[in-house]
């Protein structure tokens, strides 16, 4: 059902020309937003209005005054004049209101100056807003009068308003001005904040005169009234179907709508009672640098998560921390109000050798949650076995020969770790280190090839140790051990004579 408003006429509720149509979802991501309307009556140009809130509260921010002058008191008021040509006019027939103006004629030299700053940072405004009335007198085509700020910035005083012959006929006129310094356009405005006023006649009989000032601020945030879109090239929109790229101008918060429709020779349509259709604008916060690395592996037990944050509209966020560990999906850490960074979390379950651990995080800014993609990392195997002896010294031998541990000693491996363990064996190539000299590991015995054997005691059978783990050992018991006899396989053919070194290595795997 199309909303209803109240004619000016009669006061009663007739259906709306117009309707900017609902906006879903409700949170709003991407700018510019598509808005449509839809007209009941016929039309021939749709204008869209809003409103915007910071916190979906506070639909208009409030002006107050900082300063009023109209003169009259016998002092320039907040004023200083610089230059030969300035003056607090007395001359009854150059008064705008009451006696008493302000007078400035003649070049660039001459201004009037707003005497103190105004501390816009410290007190947070958002806006600046300058009325006063003007009358000019004598002045030609080509002569001007400008409006400027300055902000403590390197630039100084800068322009932001020229006014060249503003006398609506002739020579001579009057009128009044309004200045806007927004903050949301670009304007910078500082705890040094000060205005001025510069005449650019040609001459001391060329006169520029000022009264009833007023600048008026509001603070940041909060919110604006309802106001047309400032967009002429779309708005209002002259040809059906009625529709608008809004671009947000007042950046992140709620927004409301409606639209006015016009045909020619008849009243403007109402605006309604309340919003056509409303949203909300904010940007969701990014997820990146994950710590450890997706598909990492050989992580060490209890490892520190990490995670980058970041929210374009600065706003706070919560970061929450989820894993699968305990065999559901959990909450194991959370970070509060926290800004733009990295941050950390332990999780006391990520205590397993040779593991896979899945976790993710969500944020929130407190308008969007996103959450990240699922991230998981495999630990290291564990490090509680020890052999004795640790090192085998067979010293020369033949060639195509071979070597029996059993000869001298045998090898014991324990489990002096905290649980049960798998063990896996792998061996290296037969290398000089100086002179790279090798002999690589082979099934068989060959040309500069070489093979070793282990013997577990009790099983008397020998199997072959490759380059690759292989599973040596299941179950071993905490405090257990296994005996084990190892046997080298001498090339049959070789070119190398030098003195090489192999590598076993054992690694354990929680059973």
């Amino acid at each position: 059902m199309a909303a209803l408003r109240v004619t000016a006429n009669s006061g009663a509720e007739v259906p709306n020309a117009t309707m900017v149509n609902p906006i879903t979802p409700y949170n709003r991501t991407t700018s510019p937003l598509t808005i449509t309307a839809t007209n009941f009556t016929p039309a021939e140009n749709v204008t869209l209005y809003y409103r915007w809130s910071e916190d979906n509260t506070s639909w208009t921010s409030g002006w107050f005054n900082l300063y009023y002058d109209n003169f009259e008191d016998g002092t320039s008021g907040n004023y200083t004049g610089y230059g030969d040509d300035v003056s607090r006019e007395v001359d009854a027939t150059s008064q705008i209101d009451g006696t008493y103006s302000l007078e400035l004629r003649d070049d660039t030299n001459n201004r009037w100056e707003l005497t103190n700053v105004i501390a816009a940072d410290t007190n947070s405004y958002s806006q600046i807003r300058v009325d006063y009335r003007w009358d000019i007198d004598s002045f030609e085509d080509s002569e001007d009068f400008w409006f400027e700020y300055y902000n403590n910035s390197a630039s100084g005083w800068t322009r932001v308003s020229t006014y060249v012959n503003p006398a609506d006929t002739g020579e001579d006129g009057d009128g009044s001005f309004t200045e806007w310094l927004n903050e949301s356009e670009g304007f910078d405005l500082s705890d040094n904040l000060k205005i001025r006023w510069v005449c650019d006649a040609s001459g001391d009989a060329d006169f520029l005169f000022l009264d009833n000032i007023y600048i008026n601020a509001t603070y940041a945030g909060n919110g604006i009234s309802w106001r047309k879109w400032d967009n002429p090239a779309q708005n209002p929109d002259e040809s059906y179907p009625w529709s608008w790229n809004f671009n947000f101008p007042n950046g992140t918060g709620y927004y409301e709508f409606y639209s006015i429709g016009n045909i020619s020779g008849s009243p403007n349509e109402t605006a309604p009672i309340s919003a056509d259709a409303i949203c909300v604008y904010n940007r969701p916060s990014t997820i990146t640098n994950e710590g450890p690395t997706n598909e990492s592996i050989d992580i060490s037990i209890y490892p520190q998560l990490n995670i980058t944050v970041n929210d374009i509209d600065g706003d706070t966020m919560t970061i929450t921390w989820y894993s699968n560990s305990s065999g559901t999906w959990q909450v194991f850490g959370t970070n509060n109000t926290v800004s733009n960074g990295t941050y950390h979390q332990n999780n006391s379950n990520f205590s397993l050798y040779f593991t896979t651990f899945w976790w993710n995080v969500t944020v929130s800014d407190g308008f969007n949650i996103n959450t990240s993609e699922t991230f998981h990392f495999t630990t290291e195997h564990s490090t509680f076995i020890d052999v004795v002896p640790a090192q085998w010294d067979i010293g020369s031998t033949t060639v195509g020969n071979n070597n029996y541990s059993t000869s001298d000693f045998y090898f014991n491996l324990s489990n002096n770790g905290t649980t049960t363990l798998n063990i896996q064996i792998k061996a290296s190539n037969a290398t000089n280190t100086t002179t790279g000299a090798q002999w690589e590991l082979n099934s068989t015995p060959g040309y500069d090839n070489y093979s070793l054997q282990y013997n577990k005691s009790g099983s008397g059978t020998w199997t072959n140790i490759n380059l690759t783990y292989d599973t040596f050992v299941t179950n071993l018991a905490v405090d257990a051990w296994q005996t084990f006899d190892l046997n080298i396989f001498m090339a049959t053919i070789s070119t190398r004579s030098d003195p090489l070194s192999l590598t076993v290595t054992f690694r354990s795997v929680i059973s």
